[in-house]
């Protein structure tokens, strides 16, 4: 199922250029934070964030979560979308940062994450990034995917380190032996361009203690040239670990 989502997703169109446009109105929508984008991306007007959610609403599953909608505020004017996509909709926050891709980055970029919190499937989670283009002063959609948390799908932008600036997306495989599908996204041309793509040798459920990105960054950075056997393991980002091993291409956390 989560395949052929995230194939349809890639045309799943949030519209890549946003520009202020007429406000647009969100009858009983609440606020859910307001982002100050002026100072932080030297924007040449006032620029804001705005994410809103709709009231609760009935469904076959009982009464969920509003959907959530993003805008771009300018001045007085404003372009709202929002979080959807055929059967499934994104109703709960996840996360919403302003991140440097790389400890020597001058621009920042916007990152947003959001969740399915009442799917009958487990949900999905979205992430969402843009950049300020300055000769046009405005926000350009740089990245849109989408995994499936219900099986520890990971979308994660690489701050620091050999892949400092590069997404790494994993994806449960969907047969036996179910191992994870890694994917690589570089950024090129103002764009995240696939510069990997492999099945990994981490499996779901598989004890190694460690989130499957963090498990597989041997073998990523292996691929692409940036470690090799002899080298000390990658250290985890979000795990502790006394003692870092490798199984069979995985990273085990004792």
């Amino acid at each position: 199922m989560w395949r052929n989502f995230l194939s349809g997703l890639c045309s799943f169109v949030l519209g890549s250029q946003l520009q202020a446009a007429t406000a647009v109105l969100l009858p009983g929508a609440a606020t859910l934070r307001t982002m100050d984008l002026t100072a932080p991306f030297h924007t040449r007007d006032n620029w804001q964030f705005v994410i809103r959610q709709d009231p609760p609403q009935d469904t076959s599953l009982g009464t969920g979560p509003g959907n959530l909608h993003f805008c771009f505020v300018r001045g007085s004017a404003s372009h709202c979308f929002g979080a959807s996509y055929p059967n499934v909709s994104f109703n709960a926050l996840g996360s919403s940062a302003i991140e440097y891709p790389t400890p020597a980055s001058h621009e920042p970029v916007l990152v947003v994450v959001a969740n399915d919190q009442f799917s009958p499937t487990g949900g999905g989670r979205l992430t969402l990034i843009w950049a300020y283009n300055p000769k046009a002063d405005q926000f350009d959609q740089m990245f849109d995917q989408a995994v499936s948390k219900n099986t520890n799908g990971e979308i994660r932008l690489i701050t620091t380190g050999p892949l400092a600036g590069d997404i790494v997306k994993d994806v449960a495989g969907g047969r036996p032996a179910y191992r994870y599908h890694i994917t690589v996204y570089r950024l090129e041309n103002s764009e995240f361009k696939e510069v990997l793509s492999y099945d990994g040798n981490s499996k779901y459920n598989d004890g190694s203690g460690l989130p499957v990105i963090d498990a597989e960054m041997a073998e990523i950075e292996r691929r692409l040239g940036l470690w090799k056997p002899g080298d000390p393991l990658p250290t985890p980002v979000r795990t502790h670990c006394d003692t870092l091993e490798l199984r069979h291409g995985v990273e085990w956390c004792r």
